[in-house]
């Protein structure tokens, strides 16, 4: 399929690029991979570049260090389950002795 479609051939090349990039937390290829996903025509990949740029200081620091908020996120995400489950035991909504 890739040899019939230049532009399915073309966006394919740009995304392997891109994991790669990001796989090896390589941020000096970053800016040439940006220059030609703007290039390519290719408009899911020009609004990619373009969301990059918008925060560009944020996404090379992604590629340059190996912090995350991952176990931050799972304990807001738990935190708010207990939340929601609290708050649908809680209800009196579905009670048939609710005042009258």
């Amino acid at each position: 399929m890739l040899e019939n479609d230049a532009r399915l051939a073309a966006g394919y090349q740009l995304l392997q690029r891109f994991r790669r990039l990001v796989v090896r937390k390589n941020a000096h290829d970053l800016a040439q991979w940006l220059e030609d996903a703007q290039a390519s025509g290719l408009r899911p990949f020009m609004s990619l570049a373009r969301g990059i740029r918008s925060d560009l200081t944020a996404m090379l620091n992604g590629l340059r260090f190996d912090w995350s908020t991952g176990p931050v996120e799972g304990h807001v995400t738990r935190t708010k389950l207990f939340k929601r489950q609290g708050y649908g035991r809680a209800s009196t909504r579905f009670c048939s002795s609710a005042a009258s």
